[in-house]
């Protein structure tokens, strides 16, 4: 049901508070009164919501390639680690640690 259909959010909210349905119900502030009164303007409020679901979806996919960004390196690092080993190194003045790689 649309909110021209119903009588603006008043009629909307009733419509759905008859139905038990107070999950669909809309507050009246300021940002939800929208201009119900022609087509054009009910064609535009839909396509901000497709946008907005289309913007939220984009989201999930961005932080969902960040995760799998940092496990990818996480793996690659550990992969990296276990090639490289620490070799002590002796000379004739001073004992260290050489770092060989089997790269």
């Amino acid at each position: 049901h649309s909110l021209k259909d119903n009588g603006g959010v008043d009629g909307y909210n009733t419509f759905y508070l008859k139905a038990d349905n107070y999950s669909e119900m809309i507050d009246e502030v300021d940002g939800n009164i929208w201009l119900w009164d022609s087509e054009v303007n009910q064609n535009k409020y839909k396509t901000l919501v497709s946008n907005e679901k289309k913007y939220e979806n984009q989201m999930y996919l961005f932080v969902g390639g960040l995760i799998l960004n940092r496990v990818v390196s996480t793996l690659d690092i550990a992969i990296s680690a276990r090639k490289m080993r620490m070799v002590p190194a002796v000379d004739s003045k001073s004992v260290s640690l050489k770092l060989e790689s089997d790269i």
